[in-house]
């Protein structure tokens, strides 16, 4: 059995404590108050210029940006890494998986903090 290395558990340790102390200190609400404001001044100077390019329609583009939506999601991963194992690509598998539930984490911590609005 391999041992952990030792920067794995002052990482993840140090990820706990940051847990901890941002539950006790609100670090989520004050975040939030000082961004919110900003971002939704942001989201809604910017829905003009959104509602102008979801005015192009064109067939090509259309079925271009949905198997690209395809390409990005769940399912697509789903079936894509476990492919990555069998194949005997682990190092990258495992390397894969850990991006995918960091990005997936922060995306949501993200959100979640700022709270924007829809445009």
């Amino acid at each position: 059995m391999e041992s952990i290395p030792g920067w794995q558990v002052i990482f993840l340790g140090g990820i706990a404590t940051w847990i901890v102390f941002s539950s006790i200190l609100n670090v989520t609400q004050k975040l939030r108050s000082l961004t919110q404001p900003w971002v939704s001044h942001y989201v809604m100077s910017g829905t003009s210029i959104v509602l102008k390019i979801q005015k192009y329609e064109h067939r090509y583009l259309d079925a271009f940006f949905s198997r690209l939506s395809c390409v990005v999601s769940v399912p697509f991963y789903t079936a894509f890494l476990p492919l990555l194992f069998w194949s005997g690509h682990c190092k990258l598998a495992r390397q894969m998986t850990l991006l995918m539930a960091f990005c997936d984490y922060m995306g949501n911590c993200i959100k979640d903090v700022v709270s924007a609005p829809r445009p």
